[in-house]
């Protein structure tokens, strides 16, 4: 699991084997599935065409008009609803039924005080503890290692005493070590050596962004040793931090005269690509800012490199030429997000952001979400992400996979169950969320051209037509 080196794949390759979207929306007719059917003098009533589809639907709002998006609701199986764009105030003035939780996602423009508003629904005990608990930045109910295990699905109560009873036994065991030590660099080193020569004592895994899987088995990747680090850092009362990238996660140890960065995944000290900074020299690194943002991530043998799906980083860090498209013809392919430029071999230098320890829960369903969206499972990616950017709503990361899914999501719907409506719902959500975001702009009107293709097949010429000044209205075509 790739935080993109252990965040399996950011800004979604997954849909980057979508060419059988194409061979599908550019196939034989495939009828749309049966819905209400309009008679073509309503807007909102044509909206509803084949919404049915998949488990998603569509809820007519006040005021529908011509933009059906703009005034509509989206239900989307039993997860969450698309609420539709509205001002901070608007958002704050909702009021969360049982189970349910709000989440506010911030415009491209965030001067606009606008933002797309989901409500997450049928959340268990655990999800509303924990995203109760994040709302002022901090755990204060929770411990960051329950928190962590919420986030990667440990919903029962029984299973996160066992795993926070078996942290605490190790770090029952690290504080004896640590007794009498009064450098704190020293105590650094004693948790380094310790995290690896005691609990991370299998292997290096990608795709294993779980504490429960560190614990129990000792498999780790740069998500769940970062986490471990820090938390049995702060037992021994050292200061830390977490630093994420497009690319990679690691810890930063926070000093009185500056701070240290320990690559987490790195299982011996002597080959910490910033200990030399402080270990002959016995200074620490100092911030480049109040912060310390804005420190480059080390270079060398130890940088994690991007493994996209096909195993070949160099063919999938070249964006597709679909990426590229921008002609709209009628039978015109969908477009795909780009790839993203991972941590690869020979990319020097990646600014690192510091973050805290619920921004690091935040990595914890960023990667269920890549991991879903990797198996096609776009709900429950949405899903993931919405609770991502709310733990942690500046990720940039987490924004762009959550656009990625809106786009990706919106063309399998079209492709393999021809759900126009939810479609292009879909894809107005994500242009009200970001405005320039390309695919969004180049798919919209492709799926309103396919829709009309399919109505005209089915010799619904009335739906057909009516959809068609719509379609011209919007775009000029």
């Amino acid at each position: 699991m790739s935080w993109a080196g252990c965040i399996s794949l950011s800004l979604l390759t997954v849909v980057a084997v979508l060419s059988a979207v194409v061979a599908v929306l550019s196939s034989a007719a495939v009828s749309l599935a049966a819905g209400p059917q309009a008679t073509g003098s309503d807007p909102a009533a044509l909206a509803l065409l084949g919404a049915d589809v998949s488990g998603a639907s569509l809820s007519p709002g006040q005021g529908a008009s011509a933009n059906v998006a703009a005034e509509t609701a989206l239900s989307v199986g039993q997860t969450f609803d698309v609420l539709g764009m509205m001002s901070r105030s608007e958002f704050e003035a909702l009021a969360p039924r049982d189970h349910s939780w709000f989440v506010f996602v911030p415009v491209a423009d965030a001067q606009s005080g606008r933002g797309l508003a989901f409500q997450l629904h049928h959340l268990n005990e655990a999800d509303i503890e924990l995203l109760a608990d994040a709302a002022d930045g901090s755990w204060d109910t929770l411990t960051p290692i329950e928190a962590m295990l919420v986030a990667e699905g440990k919903s029962a109560s029984e299973e996160r005493r066992y795993y926070q009873q078996l942290f605490d036994q190790y770090a029952l065991e690290l504080e004896k070590q640590t007794t009498g030590v009064t450098s704190d660099l020293m105590k650094t080193r004693l948790v380094f050596d310790f995290l690896h020569q005691r609990v991370l004592r299998s292997r290096y895994d990608l795709n294993r962004s779980s504490l429960a899987a560190s614990l129990d088995q000792g498999v780790f990747n740069c998500v769940s040793a970062t986490v471990l680090f820090n938390c049995f850092a702060e037992r021994v009362g050292l200061r830390t931090a977490g630093l994420e990238t497009t690319g990679h996660a690691k810890s930063r140890v926070l000093y009185d005269n500056g701070f240290l960065d320990i690559e987490t995944t790195c299982t011996r000290w002597s080959l910490l690509p910033d200990r030399f900074q402080m270990l002959e020299t016995h200074t620490v690194a100092r911030p480049v800012s109040a912060d310390g943002s804005g420190v480059t991530l080390a270079t060398g043998s130890l940088s994690e490199t991007f493994v996209p799906a096909s195993g070949n980083a160099e063919d999938d860090l070249t964006p597709s030429a679909a990426a590229n498209s921008v002609a709209l013809p009628k039978t015109g392919e969908l477009t795909q997000p780009e790839l993203p430029q991972g941590v690869a071999h020979g990319m020097k230098k990646k600014v690192m952001r510091q973050i805290n320890a619920v921004g690091l829960t935040a990595t914890i369903y960023y990667n269920r979400g890549v991991d879903f969206s990797q198996a096609g499972r776009f709900e429950e990616a949405l899903d993931s992400y919405i609770k991502a950017i709310q733990l942690d709503p500046h990720n940039k990361t987490i924004l762009g996979n959550l656009k990625a899914t809106l786009n990706n999501w919106a063309i399998n719907l079209a492709a393999k169950s021809k759900n126009f409506p939810v479609s292009i719902r879909l894809a107005e959500c994500g242009l009200e969320l970001d405005p320039e975001f390309e695919q969004f702009k180049t798919n919209l009107p492709i799926f309103y051209q396919h829709w009309i293709s399919e109505l005209e097949k089915e010799k619904r010429f009335e739906e057909a037509d009516y959809l068609t000044e719509i379609f011209r209205s919007r775009f000029g075509k």
